[in-house]
């Protein structure tokens, strides 16, 4: 169990994206350019999933898009 935990470890990406401003429009582009990027990233090394709490937000692509829960079910 451990090894499987640090394997999946290994395999995870997480990004962090910084908006210029507090502003709505800064905020919602830096949303919008974390979404693109997850997705790219997601299909170009043929990641198996996608795990967030924004399911809705993300459409294209042929990576399965879950939730957090939902993923941790799939592991178990």
């Amino acid at each position: 169990l451990v090894s499987e935990r640090k394997q999946l470890h290994d395999n995870l990406i997480r990004l962090h994206v910084v908006a210029n401003s507090d502003s709505y429009d800064d905020q919602q582009l830096k949303l919008q350019v974390k979404d693109a990027v997850v997705e790219k990233v997601a299909a170009r090394k043929d990641m198996d999933y996608i795990v967030t709490r924004n399911v809705k937000d993300y459409h294209a692509g042929n990576t399965p898009v879950m939730l957090p829960d939902d993923f941790v079910r799939l592991m178990s």
